[in-house]
């Protein structure tokens, strides 16, 4: 199915399996940002899982069916939209790779990955989005996760998002190879980081100055989150669409559990 030309485009918004569960206010920014950016936005009800996770396992057959059932769940959309960098390198890159032998699957799965975005990058083809009312202020550091020897989409869109708010500095700090898994045929970037990965991460940002730690991956952000309570630190850490719509109100990840642990 192509894409249409007409003025607001459908958008199905892929919600994933950690955003549904532990953190919906993603969800309900990713799909703000999408309508200020002039998409009919929906949210399909019943959403399965990308796959990740069946990748992860090695369980190609479940993530074949998974792939299947998402392609005839978003069929109807111009776009899919995903606020989860690897949820859409998932739908945009291994779905092909997947049904690629199958001759009822291979066309829908090759169309289905032309039409499917992470949120920045999708946000980033609009080239100007309104400024929230709600600003966010302050420095922060946005993770960007390196496929080298280039980077992949999410994370130059995100951050020239985040550059275009006004009170907003975003802090450098290098870049992070992410894990692999075998999927298929082809290994794909995982949302995990390895032991020494996230101590040099944890310790990069200690030293950056920044208020707040920005990604586009809730697994990475929890695990950051974790990692900064226990070691002292006051760094707040929000995903990238929460940010972009300015809900500085909302508790930051793991703020909520470090202080509950505390008292």
């Amino acid at each position: 199915m192509a894409a249409s030309r007409k003025t607001n485009p459908s958008v199905g918004l892929f919600s994933g399996c950690a955003c549904s569960l532990f953190r919906p206010s993603i969800v309900s920014c990713a799909a703000e940002l999408l309508l200020a950016s002039g998409a009919q936005v929906e949210v399909p009800a019943a959403q399965p899982c990308c796959g990740l996770t069946a990748l992860k396992s090695g369980d190609r057959q479940e993530a074949v069916a998974l792939a299947r059932t998402l392609i005839q769940l978003f069929d109807s959309f111009d776009y899919v939209v995903s606020p989860s960098v690897f949820c859409a390198r998932v739908l945009r890159e291994t779905f092909p790779i997947l049904l690629r032998d199958d001759p009822k699957w291979a066309a829908r799965a090759q169309g289905f990955a032309k039409r499917s975005f992470e949120l920045c990058d999708f946000l980033a083809r609009k080239q100007a989005l309104p400024q929230p009312e709600r600003q966010f202020h302050g420095s922060l550091v946005f993770l960007e996760f390196s496929d080298a020897p280039t980077l992949f989409g999410s994370a130059s869109s995100g951050r020239n998002l985040l550059s275009n708010l006004r009170g907003v500095h975003v802090k450098t700090i290098p870049e992070v190879f992410p894990g692999r898994a075998p999927g298929a045929k082809q290994s794909i970037d995982i949302p995990e980081l390895s032991d020494w990965q996230m101590e040099r991460l944890l310790e990069d940002l200690r030293h950056s100055g920044a208020g707040t730690f920005v990604a586009g991956d809730l697994s990475i952000l929890m695990e950051v989150a974790n990692g900064l309570r226990r070691s002292g630190s006051a760094i707040e850490v929000r995903h990238v669409a929460e940010v972009l719509a300015g809900r500085q109100d909302l508790p930051a990840i793991g703020a909520r559990r470090a202080q509950h642990i505390a008292s």
